[in-house]
C-alpha cells in the first residue's frame, strides 16, 4: 500500500489493485515513489522497492 513519504512508520494513503500499472516517479533507498492514474485523479505514494516488478524487462 502507498504511503506518504518512504519508511516503516507512515501512513497508508490509498490501495493499489494487484496487476494495476503505475508510473515510477523516483527512488530513494529502497522505496519507489509511484503514480497511479484513476478515471478522475492521478495518485502518487511511496512503496517498497520489492512491490513493483517492471513489465519492460
Amino acid at each position: 500500500m502507498p504511503e506518504a513519504a518512504p519508511g516503516d512508520n507512515n501512513t497508508e494513503i490509498f490501495t493499489v489493485p494487484e496487476g494495476k500499472i503505475v508510473s515510477v516517479t523516483s527512488e530513494s533507498g529502497g522505496w519507489i515513489n509511484i503514480k497511479v492514474k484513476s478515471e478522475n485523479e492521478n495518485f502518487t505514494g511511496w512503496v517498497e522497492n520489492n512491490m513493483v516488478r517492471n513489465i519492460n524487462e
